[in-house]
């Protein structure tokens, strides 16, 4: 017989097991640390893993594949999981685990190598500021330049609806970018000249404007209209994590070993009941450490399809790659094992190579049971449930038995 008991935390839980009133429970980091006198520990594994998945859509520099990349070679998966997970677990480097589904390892992976990341993001322009924040500075220049002389009558169409979308802008809200130098955008461009006199009929000692479109006024509306100039962008990145252990252990862990490769990270802790609702449904993020449980035959689809990056969809990195899409749709379908295992061997070096998500470790999940209980065994299981899979095989009452 198994008889469920409940308490309002994890000290009180502590207390019965120590009075003989409960004889199994499931660890926490804190109190798997702490020990519990006269038990026993059996360490339980589910696929999965837990990873930073990375919103390239509200993070620029994310954007970068260069960048992602070079974050993963500067996390040490092995520090987070000697330092926060005592070791119980496994790094994990892909979404497939080749030890629970037999598959190839990915042919891609990013161990620990911090002078590799530094050199990954002098690469991709990323150069330490005077703060130690890594940071690019790029030149830009837009594509269209007013090249042309425009007067009343012009047949520039292109060119005359750009004049006329900036002269709205700047001097007559409501203008039409219809392409057609008429009365009214003869009109606006005598009031931009007006407007910007100094730098365009003055030093020609030209008294009023005429609205024509020629050198020094086309000089002044590529100024005004497309502006050029630095734009500079410095590695800061906003980690989010649920406010509880182990999680933001992991995150301050991270915030220091990307520190080392001049990469400036905020960890946002949120609460673990809004965590889905505000920052995961919605998006909310632009790196999120967050888990992920597969079941023991592996299917990708539902974490990484591109029809799976909006909630209810699971695709946290919002990946998107057609190769990648075939590979796992094909899979599904496959009904040989071989070709089954290729087709997502492939696919995860695909991601791999992409690199949407830094891939940290599996926890072992920890049973703590009293030295009375005997039988139980640690291993592979599909979900935490199952750990009663053996139960007809416990026993806590022996007897001497002549032979």
């Amino acid at each position: 017989r198994v008889t469920f008991a409940f308490f309002s935390d994890e000290n009180a839980l502590a207390t019965a097991m120590k009075r003989g009133q409960v004889q199994g429970f499931l660890a926490s980091e804190d109190v798997f640390r702490s020990g519990v006198a006269g038990a026993n520990s059996y360490s339980y594994t589910m696929p999965g893993y837990f990873a930073i998945f990375f919103d390239a859509e509200n993070n620029k520099a994310l954007s970068e594949a260069g960048v992602r990349a070079a974050l993963a070679y500067a996390t040490d998966r092995q520090e987070i999981l000697d330092s926060v997970l005592m070791g119980k677990g496994k790094t994990v480097s892909s979404p497939i685990d080749p030890d629970v589904y037999g598959i190839r390892p990915a042919s891609t992976t990013y161990n620990y190598d911090p002078q590799k990341a530094a050199q990954l993001l002098d690469d991709a322009g990323y150069k330490p500021n005077d703060s130690g924040i890594r940071a690019k500075t790029v030149n830009r220049q837009h594509a269209f330049q007013f090249s042309k002389n425009m007067f009343k009558g012009s047949s520039l169409t292109a060119d005359v609806k750009e004049l006329q979308k900036c002269l709205a802008r700047e001097v007559m809200p409501g203008l039409d970018a219809n392409g057609n130098f008429g009365d009214q955008t003869l009109a606006a461009v005598k009031l931009f000249q007006e407007k910007y006199r100094a730098d365009i009929l003055d030093p020609q000692s030209i008294k009023d404007p005429n609205g024509d479109v020629k050198l020094a006024t086309r000089e002044k509306l590529n100024a005004v209209c497309f502006p050029s100039g630095d734009s500079t962008t410095e590695l800061n990145v906003t980690l989010t994590v649920s406010d509880q252990a182990p999680f933001t252990a992991v995150a301050d862990i991270i915030k220091t070993q990307w520190a080392k490769i001049g990469v400036a990270v905020t960890v946002n802790a949120v609460d673990p009941t809004a965590l889905q609702r505000d920052v995961i449904k919605p998006r909310a993020y632009q790196a999120l450490l967050f888990g992920q449980s597969l079941g023991m035959v592996p299917d990708p689809y539902a974490f990484w399809h591109s029809s799976q990056k909006v909630d209810p969809g699971l695709n946290f990195s919002l990946y998107e790659n057609k190769d990648a899409d075939k590979l796992m749709e094909e899979a599904r379908q496959a009904t040989d094992k071989a070709a089954f295992d290729e087709k997502l061997a492939v696919f995860q070096d695909l991601v791999a190579n992409d690199a949407p998500a830094i891939f940290l470790y599996n926890p072992d999940y920890i049973y703590i049971a009293t030295t009375d209980v005997k039988g139980m065994k640690s291993g592979l299981v599909a979900d935490m449930g199952r750990r009663f899979a053996g139960i007809a095989e416990w026993y806590t009452t022996t007897k001497r038995v002549w032979k």
